[in-house]
Protein backbone atom coordinates (compact mmCIF):
# COMPACT_ATOMS: atom_id res chain seq x y z
CA UNK A 1 0.00 0.00 0.00
CA UNK A 2 1.46 3.41 -0.55
CA UNK A 3 1.76 6.18 1.83
CA UNK A 4 -0.81 8.54 0.55
CA UNK A 5 -2.88 10.33 3.20
CA UNK A 6 -6.04 9.58 0.79
CA UNK A 7 -7.65 6.45 0.32
CA UNK A 8 -8.00 4.89 -3.65
CA UNK A 9 -11.85 5.26 -4.49
CA UNK A 10 -10.51 2.41 -6.53
CA UNK A 11 -10.34 -0.20 -3.35
CA UNK A 12 -13.73 0.13 -2.73
CA UNK A 13 -15.07 -2.15 -5.54
CA UNK A 14 -13.66 -5.64 -6.36
CA UNK A 15 -14.43 -4.47 -10.23
CA UNK A 16 -12.51 -1.46 -10.21
CA UNK A 17 -9.43 -2.88 -8.05
CA UNK A 18 -8.84 -5.11 -11.79
CA UNK A 19 -8.46 -1.23 -13.75
CA UNK A 20 -6.60 -0.06 -10.80
CA UNK A 21 -4.73 -0.75 -7.19
CA UNK A 22 -2.50 2.06 -5.48
CA UNK A 23 -3.72 5.06 -7.82
CA UNK A 24 -2.11 3.34 -10.90
CA UNK A 25 -3.73 1.29 -13.57
CA UNK A 26 -2.89 -2.50 -13.97
CA UNK A 27 -2.09 -4.27 -17.31
CA UNK A 28 -5.66 -4.75 -17.97
CA UNK A 29 -6.36 -0.70 -16.87
CA UNK A 30 -3.70 0.15 -19.22
CA UNK A 31 -5.12 -1.71 -22.23
CA UNK A 32 -8.48 -0.16 -21.63
CA UNK A 33 -7.14 3.41 -20.99
CA UNK A 34 -5.76 2.57 -24.63
CA UNK A 35 -8.14 0.90 -26.61
CA UNK A 36 -10.92 3.87 -25.05
CA UNK A 37 -8.68 6.29 -25.90
CA UNK A 38 -8.01 5.19 -29.56
CA UNK A 39 -11.61 4.89 -30.00
CA UNK A 40 -12.33 8.55 -28.09
CA UNK A 41 -9.18 10.27 -30.44
CA UNK A 42 -11.68 8.98 -33.64
CA UNK A 43 -15.23 10.85 -32.27
CA UNK A 44 -16.76 7.15 -31.54
CA UNK A 45 -19.17 6.91 -29.03
CA UNK A 46 -19.87 7.71 -26.40
CA UNK A 47 -19.72 11.33 -26.65
CA UNK A 48 -19.19 12.17 -22.94
CA UNK A 49 -15.68 11.15 -23.29
CA UNK A 50 -12.29 12.42 -24.87
CA UNK A 51 -8.80 11.42 -25.34
CA UNK A 52 -6.19 13.89 -24.34
CA UNK A 53 -3.02 13.29 -25.98
CA UNK A 54 -0.18 14.39 -24.07
CA UNK A 55 4.41 13.99 -25.18
CA UNK A 56 6.13 12.78 -22.58
CA UNK A 57 8.52 14.93 -21.35
CA UNK A 58 11.48 12.32 -20.78
CA UNK A 59 10.63 10.09 -23.63
CA UNK A 60 8.61 11.96 -25.71
CA UNK A 61 6.61 9.59 -26.79
CA UNK A 62 2.53 10.51 -27.61
CA UNK A 63 0.38 9.06 -24.90
CA UNK A 64 -3.45 9.09 -24.98
CA UNK A 65 -5.10 9.55 -22.22
CA UNK A 66 -8.99 9.11 -21.82
CA UNK A 67 -11.11 11.50 -19.70
CA UNK A 68 -14.81 12.10 -19.39
CA UNK A 69 -16.72 15.31 -20.23
CA UNK A 70 -18.41 16.82 -16.87
CA UNK A 71 -20.78 19.94 -17.56
CA UNK A 72 -21.86 21.80 -14.82
CA UNK A 73 -23.81 24.79 -14.75
CA UNK A 74 -23.08 25.06 -18.58
CA UNK A 75 -19.55 25.17 -18.46
CA UNK A 76 -17.50 21.99 -19.67
CA UNK A 77 -14.56 20.62 -17.95
CA UNK A 78 -12.43 17.79 -18.43
CA UNK A 79 -11.90 15.15 -15.84
CA UNK A 80 -8.97 12.31 -14.87
CA UNK A 81 -10.24 8.72 -14.39
CA UNK A 82 -7.44 8.44 -11.85
CA UNK A 83 -8.50 11.60 -9.70
CA UNK A 84 -6.28 14.99 -8.92
CA UNK A 85 -2.93 13.13 -7.63
CA UNK A 86 -2.28 11.47 -11.33
CA UNK A 87 -0.44 12.77 -13.51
Amino acid sequence: MNNSPHVDPAERSAVMRLFYRDWRPTRLGRWVNRVQGWLSGRGLPPRFMAALEVRGRASGRTRSVPVVIATVDGHHYLVSMLGAQSD
